[in-house]
């Protein structure tokens, strides 16, 4: 999974600055959280590019069952992240994709 960039996030701050954003994927499997990484954070930034990949060992039975969840989260030092958004996207193929080894 690479996960590049964003765009047009919200400014969830009060203060003059900009979100300070990072992401977050976990690999859900059977409804059941088995494994996350975060990108790097973005100072002030509301357009961030990370271009930062991981990789996830998934067993073939389980694709159908598993889900990649992508949340956006504005970092804070001072205190509690706070959400900007979040995703579950399904890693099953589509109905006649080729499904490689």
């Amino acid at each position: 999974v690479t996960v590049v960039s964003a765009a047009n996030l919200a400014n969830d701050k009060k203060e003059r600055s900009q979100s300070d954003p990072y992401c977050q994927v976990t690999l859900v499997v059977d409804g059941e959280d088995m494994e996350s990484v975060k990108t790097s954070h973005v100072w002030n930034d509301l357009a961030p590019e990370w271009n930062e990949t991981f990789s996830f060992d998934v067993d073939a039975s389980r694709v159908p069952a598993t889900v990649l969840r992508v949340e956006m989260t504005d970092y804070d030092s001072r205190g509690s992240h706070e959400a900007l958004g979040s995703v579950d996207a399904s890693i099953a193929p589509r109905p006649g994709a080729f499904w490689g080894e």
